[in-house]
């Protein structure tokens, strides 16, 4: 039925609002009153959607709501209370996020929504944009993370802290919910901006090299953080997932008819938030029976990315993947007209025109980060069948500390890309030593060293060996 719903058209607010020219958004000046938003790209006789605030509880505290956003609540079968109470989101929890710009944001308890802070020009941008991007939403399969709430919070508040007083907020899907640690989570733009945000489980920090830190612009300066962060940074953009067909037919028409949507609007700088999943399949069976976070996933599973996560298979691991197209609010404007003349010496930037980034974004996801090589996965009957035959031997608990490095996995079977070489700037080490570089600080995290080139070989030394293949 929810399927079903997300197709349905946009609901008609019985009021019209007038329209403007593009970006000729009037903010409104008193609780209550109307705002009016443009849309140039409209069709014609398509009645406007109503941008009126109205009152609404999000985690016990009373906001205002542009309520233009209850039509997407209700095609994903949501109520208008889903954030009401404390108990399912708590305002305290707010923290500066790992983004440039530094906005903040947390989820809620079941971890199913982010509430994000917007300043003052995504407020313009998202108020702009409503209408279009309600009907794209609601008119077809989309990778946008839906947005479901967009509010600002009351002041004079007790329950309240002072600095939270009038600021707006939004409230999006998670699109890559999941209660365990995700092998790798991946922030991706087709660019030299793509970045790594867990690596085996890990949280990658963040160490950025800003042009006023004239220290880092050599190598030899860096700190251990600065290199596994650019590193996480060399990995994201390398690296390749294999999808079956089906999968990889979907994610482009998708991606797509996103990017030329996000192209007509004059956005960019956006990206795919990308969650990654590797299961060895001789252990799926006991990952199932001892890992209900992995059972929940699998359940939600669907061969269509905008449905939920993805599942396929190889030879050798099983992958589940959870996605959305994130941080769509950015125009392109004057700022971001200079910020590109200041950068002109770095190559395959994020700072480019929105033609050219949509462009581009469509090209290097759809031909070399996702690949259809891997094989299809039936999370009904290959789940049954792997708990079916776990059942019938005894194995011990999984030990953290010596669990399947997906990672490496991952790595070890990607090929580059043409872009990979046009990196803005270099740490003087090839690409293939980086890479062995890369694969044995994860190797030597989960405790396998290789042998030494010259050592002896001897009876003791063999079963070393082997135990630590093993």
């Amino acid at each position: 039925a929810v399927a079903e719903s997300v197709m349905m058209p946009a609901t008609s607010a019985p009021e019209e609002v007038a329209s403007g020219g593009p970006g000729d958004v009037e903010l409104p000046k008193a609780m209550g009153r109307a705002s009016s938003s443009s849309n140039s790209s409209s069709s014609k006789g398509k009645a406007k959607l109503s941008l009126e605030q109205g009152p609404i509880l999000v985690g016990g505290v009373k906001c205002m709501e542009w309520s233009c956003w209850s039509s997407i609540r209700e095609a994903k079968a949501l109520g208008e209370h889903f954030l009401a109470s404390g108990e399912d989101f708590f305002f305290g929890s707010l923290a500066e996020g790992t983004g440039k710009s530094g906005r903040i944001m947390a989820l809620s308890t079941d971890h199913g929504f982010l509430v994000k802070e917007l300043d003052e020009e995504d407020h313009r941008s998202l108020l702009s944009i409503a209408e279009d991007l309600i009907a794209h939403l609601l008119d077809g399969p989309s990778l946008i993370a839906p947005i479901l709430m967009h509010f600002e919070v009351e002041p004079g508040q007790p329950n309240l802290p002072g600095h939270l007083a009038g600021r707006k907020f939004v409230v999006m899907l998670n699109v890559t919910r999941f209660h365990g640690r995700w092998t790798g989570l991946f922030d991706m733009k087709g660019c030299a901006d793509d970045k790594t945000l867990i690596e085996d489980g890990e949280k990658v920090k963040v160490e950025r090299r800003r042009c006023w830190h004239v220290h880092k612009w050599c190598s030899c300066c860096w700190s251990q953080q600065r290199r596994d962060y650019w590193e996480g940074k060399f990995v994201a953009r390398n690296i390749q997932f294999r999808v079956t067909p089906e999968q990889h037919s979907l994610m482009g028409e998708q991606i797509s008819r996103d990017a030329v949507f996000l192209r007509a609007k004059n956005l960019m700088d956006y990206s795919v938030l990308l969650g990654v999943l590797c299961v060895p399949r001789t252990e799926l069976g006991l990952r199932l029976q001892q890992d209900s976070a992995l059972k929940e996933l699998l359940t939600r599973a669907s061969d269509d990315p905008s449905r939920g996560p993805i599942v396929n298979q190889s030879e050798e691991v099983v992958q589940v993947m959870s996605m959305g197209i994130i941080d769509i609010l950015q125009q392109w404007n004057c700022r971001k007209v200079l910020a590109m003349g200041i950068k002109v010496l770095e190559r395959n930037k994020s700072t480019v025109p929105p033609a050219y980034y949509a462009e581009r974004f469509q090209r290097v996801l759809t031909n070399y980060t996702f690949v259809p090589k891997a094989q299809h996965f039936d999370a009904s009957t290959d789940v049954a069948a792997a708990l079916s035959s776990a059942a019938s031997f005894s194995f011990p608990s999984i030990d953290d500390s010596l669990r399947f490095s997906g990672f490496a996995w991952m790595y070890d079977k990607s090929e580059s890309r043409p872009e990979s070489s046009q990196r803005s700037w270099s740490v003087g080490t090839t690409d293939a030593s980086l890479k062995s570089r890369i694969v044995a600080r994860i190797r030597s995290r989960l405790g396998v060293r290789s042998k030494p080139r010259h050592a002896h070989s001897t009876p003791e030394n063999s079963d070393k060996d082997a135990a630590a293949s093993s």
